[in-house]
């Protein structure tokens, strides 16, 4: 009889251990189980995990830095270990520009105007922003002010 109920205990014992162990591992897998790149698409199909954006100018999801002229922050930053970089995306007969700034989800489209020897590319309805190609280097310019600039 003692036997039998010796017997019994112990098989409850180690089926409610066996129960819990198998709970903790569970919950640990499924904690530890990584989400898979690129189940992050946009309104456009882009994958921004992959570093796609889309690019109204060329109907396509780019990278910029594959794909643009790469412009570096001509000021100095708070934090000298960061560097910004701008890109350019221009159309095929360069009358457009589609500019892409650091940390902004708007990509303003500027349009050619040629002055003198100077190439500039601006929006009529914002001058805030404009682009100048002169000398063989692209520039961006904020507010009148040199804020990117190709090396």
């Amino acid at each position: 009889m003692y036997k039998k109920i010796i017997n019994i205990s112990l098989f409850l014992i180690l089926a409610a251990f066996n129960i819990s162990c198998n709970t903790q591992f569970k919950e640990e897998k499924t904690a530890a189980t990584p989400q898979p790149v690129g189940n992050d698409r946009d309104n456009h199909g882009c994958i921004a995990s992959a570093g796609y954006q889309w690019s109204e100018l060329l109907k396509d999801c780019i990278r910029p830095w594959e794909k643009g002229v790469k412009l570096t922050m001509q000021e100095d930053t708070e934090d000298s270990s960061t560097s910004y970089a701008a890109y350019l995306i221009l159309n095929a007969d360069t009358s457009k520009i589609e500019v892409f700034l650091p940390k902004e989800t708007q990509h303003p489209i500027l349009t050619r105007d040629t002055i003198g020897h100077t190439k500039s590319w601006s929006n009529p309805d914002n001058n805030d922003l404009m682009v100048e190609y002169h000398n063989g280097k692209w520039a961006i310019f904020c507010n009148e002010e040199m804020t990117y600039k190709e090396q």
